[in-house]
C-alpha cells in the first residue's frame, strides 16, 4: 500500500513538473517570436549604418562627432518635414582656418542648394506646380519685320511647353496696350496660336502700361498654387507713360510682393538696359540681352524651362552672427543688416539650382587653437508641391592658428572665386557709371584693375575660371579704350554683372 501511494504521488509530481516545463517552453517561444524580428531589424539597421559609415570613410561611431572645421550643421527634422524639404542650406567661409591675433574680415557664403526636380516625389495629382504665365510683347514700329515674327514664334514655342493646368495670357503694346490673349488654360493651343499670329506692328513704346496690363492678367489667377511669371520683350526705349528705371523698379518691387517675377528680354542695341535690369532685379526675375532676334525662341524656351521647374518659393534667409562677429556688407545682393542679423529674400528657386549670399563680416580678436561658431543661417520657404512651409539651417565654425601654412592651405577656392567674380561684377557697374559721366579712361582703368585682380587670384589658386574671366574682361577694356563704350559693350557689361550677382545661368 505504501509502495502504491508513493508511486501514485511520484506520477502526479512528474505530471506537474511536465506541465510546468511545457508552460515555460511555450512562454519562451512566444517571447522569442516577439523579440527575434525586432532583434533582426535592429541588426540590419546597425549593419546598414556601418556600411554607410565605411563607404564615407569614417570610423564606426565617428558620425556622432562633428570635426572642428565642420561648415554645415543642419537641424534635425521630423519625417514629415524631411519629405517636404526641397532646399539644403549650407554655410561656408573663404578660409576654414584664420590667423590668430587681431580682428580681421572673413567672407561668409550661404548656399541654397535646390534638389533636382526628378528627385522630389510628387505630392499631388500633378508632377509640378502649375504656371501662370503672361507674355508681354513690344510691337512698336521698330519691331516690324523679322523681329516681331520671331517674337511671335518664341511666344508660341513657350505656349507649346505648357500643359492643361497652366494659365497663359499675352499682352502687346505700342503707344496703346492691348490684351491679345486673356488669361486662360494653355490647353486651347490652336486658338491662342491663331490670335498670336495676327499681331501687327504699331507705333511708340508704352512699356510701363504693357507690364501693368500683363500683371492684371496674372492677377486673375493669383492663387498660391501657381508659379507667377511674366516675360517682357522690348527692342526700344519706353517713351509713353512712366519710363525711367526707377519707375519700372518700383513697379517690379510691387509685383514681387504679389509673388510675380518679371524676366526681361532686350532685343538689339537700342533698348534701355538700365530700365530692364531694374525691373528684373526688383522682381527677382532673369535678364537677357539678345543681339539678334534669331535667338528669341531659344531664350524663351530656356526661361520657361526655369519656370516649369520651381521647387521653392517665398524664400526668406536670416543670417545671425555669433560670438561678437559683426556683419559689414552684403556683396552683390539687396538685403538688410540690423545689428548682428542679415536678412534677404528670393521669390523662387528652380530644381538643381544653387544660389548663394555673400556677406563680409568682421571677426574679433582670437587666440591660436580657438574654435569659433561665427554664423548661423536659417531659411524658410514654401514647398510649391505641398504648399507647406519648410525650413533648414546651416552654421559655420572656424579655427584660429599661428601656422601660416595651415592658414593658407585652408582656403576654400569656391568661396574665393565667387567673391572675386562678384567684386568684378561691381567693377563692371562702376565702369558703366564712369563712362556715362564722360570718364572713359577711368572706366577702362576700372576694368583693367579688376581683370588684373582676377588674374592674380586665379594664378595663385590655379583657377582656370578666374583666368578666363580676366582675359575676357581685358579684351572688353581694350575694345572700350579703342572705340569707346558702345551700346553693345554697355549692354554686355550690365547683363553680365546682373547674371553674376544673381547666379543666373547664361543662356
Amino acid at each position: 500500500m505504501k509502495n502504491f501511494t508513493e508511486s501514485n504521488f511520484t506520477s502526479k509530481s512528474d505530471r506537474t513538473n511536465m506541465l510546468l516545463f511545457l508552460i515555460i517552453m511555450v512562454s519562451v517561444i512566444m517571447i522569442s517570436a516577439t523579440m527575434i524580428p525586432e532583434l533582426m531589424a535592429w541588426t540590419a539597421d546597425s549593419q546598414m549604418q556601418t556600411d554607410k559609415t565605411e563607404q564615407s570613410g569614417q570610423e564606426p561611431g565617428s558620425e556622432k562627432k562633428a570635426p572642428l572645421d565642420y561648415q554645415n550643421a543642419s537641424n534635425a527634422k521630423s519625417k514629415t518635414a524631411a519629405n517636404d524639404s526641397t532646399v539644403i542650406c549650407k554655410v561656408e567661409t573663404d578660409r576654414k582656418i584664420l590667423p590668430a591675433g587681431a580682428s580681421q574680415n572673413v567672407v561668409i557664403k550661404v548656399t541654397l542648394d535646390a534638389l533636382p526636380l526628378d528627385a522630389i516625389p510628387a505630392t499631388s495629382n500633378i508632377k509640378r506646380p502649375p504656371v501662370n504665365l503672361s507674355v508681354v510683347l513690344d510691337r512698336s514700329g521698330s519691331m516690324s519685320g523679322s523681329k516681331l515674327e520671331r517674337a511671335k514664334a518664341a511666344a508660341i514655342e513657350a505656349l507649346k511647353r505648357l500643359g492643361k493646368n497652366d494659365i497663359f495670357s499675352l499682352v502687346v503694346y505700342d503707344h496703346n496696350v492691348e490684351t491679345t490673349v486673356p488669361a486662360q488654360s494653355a490647353q486651347y493651343t490652336e486658338g491662342i496660336m491663331a490670335q498670336i499670329s495676327q499681331i501687327q506692328p504699331g507705333g511708340n513704346t508704352a512699356l510701363f502700361g504693357g507690364v501693368s496690363q500683363g500683371a492684371s492678367e496674372i492677377r486673375k489667377n493669383l492663387a498660391s498654387r501657381y508659379v507667377h511669371r511674366m516675360i517682357l520683350l522690348s527692342d526700344g526705349i519706353a517713351n509713353v507713360g512712366p519710363s525711367t528705371p526707377d519707375d519700372l523698379g518700383r513697379l517690379g518691387a510691387a509685383l514681387l510682393k504679389e509673388g510675380i517675377s518679371v524676366s526681361t528680354v532686350g532685343v538689339g542695341t537700342d533698348y534701355n538696359e538700365d530700365l530692364m535690369a531694374k525691373l528684373s532685379h526688383n522682381s527677382d526675375g532673369n535678364i537677357y540681352f539678345v543681339e539678334s532676334s534669331v535667338d528669341l525662341p531659344r531664350i524663351f524656351t530656356a526661361e520657361l524651362g526655369d519656370v516649369l521647374s520651381v521647387v521653392a518659393r517665398k524664400i526668406i534667409i536670416t543670417i545671425e552672427m555669433l560670438d561678437g562677429v559683426k556683419p559689414i556688407r552684403i556683396i552683390g545682393r539687396d538685403g538688410t543688416i540690423n545689428n548682428n542679423k542679415v536678412e534677404l529674400s528670393m521669390n523662387q528657386l528652380y530644381g538643381g539650382q544653387k544660389k548663394y549670399i555673400l556677406v563680409e563680416a568682421q571677426i574679433p580678436e582670437s587666440k591660436s587653437g580657438q574654435n569659433m561658431k561665427i554664423a548661423t543661417a536659417d531659411i524658410s520657404y514654401e514647398n510649391p508641391f505641398s504648399l507647406k512651409s519648410v525650413g533648414d539651417q546651416g552654421s559655420s565654425v572656424i579655427t584660429f592658428s599661428e601656422d601660416k601654412d595651415e592658414v593658407a592651405g585652408s582656403a576654400n577656392i569656391e568661396v574665393v572665386r565667387e567673391y572675386e567674380l562678384n567684386i568684378n561684377a561691381l567693377a563692371r557697374e562702376k565702369a558703366i557709371k564712369l563712362s556715362d559721366e564722360g570718364k572713359k579712361e577711368e572706366a577702362v582703368q576700372a576694368l583693367k584693375d579688376s581683370a588684373a585682380k582676377l588674374k592674380s587670384v586665379g594664378s595663385a589658386y590655379k583657377d582656370e575660371n578666374l583666368m578666363e574671366q580676366a582675359a575676357a574682361l581685358e579684351n572688353q577694356a581694350e575694345a572700350i579704350d579703342r572705340d569707346g563704350m558702345s551700346k553693345k559693350s554697355r549692354k554686355l557689361l550690365r547683363t553680365e554683372s546682373y547674371q553674376m550677382k544673381t547666379q543666373q545661368k547664361s543662356k
